[in-house]
């Protein structure tokens, strides 16, 4: 992965937090942070999550009229949460897209999970440093 960046050098990453249950996520976004932490140069970060505890994001069901929020335990002072409005037409890329995942959208675990990411809204978090 430091090749990437080092290929790249992107002036902006986005990546799993580090709190993400998920083994994999939680890998990346932990390599991310040792490569982040190891640059010199100014890169803005942002954190995203998708599996926290096992109701995140809430309510766990289709409704695209709600907004994706933080969960309660990692709302706190120390974790600044940004949200991005999504226009209209990104919302409705964003459905589509996730309705294309058929694989996972036949698993009830993961239907729900699916669904409920289809929200007015992207949250991120800026990492502490």
């Amino acid at each position: 992965m430091q090749s990437q960046f080092d290929k790249c050098n992107p002036d902006i990453v986005l990546y799993p937090d580090t709190s993400d249950y998920n083994p994999d996520h939680k890998t990346i976004g932990q390599a991310i942070e040792r490569i982040r932490k190891g640059e010199s140069n100014h890169l803005t970060a942002y954190e995203y999550l998708i599996h926290y505890e096992l109701m995140y994001p809430r309510p766990r069901k289709f409704d695209p009229e709600l907004n994706m929020l933080p969960p309660k335990r990692l709302n706190d002072v120390d974790t600044e949460w940004l949200r991005f409005n999504l226009s209209s037409d990104v919302e409705t890329s964003k459905e589509k897209a996730v309705f294309t995942y058929k694989s996972q959208l036949k698993s009830p675990e993961l239907n729900g999970l699916m669904h409920s990411f289809i929200r007015k809204n992207e949250l991120f978090a800026i990492p502490k440093s």
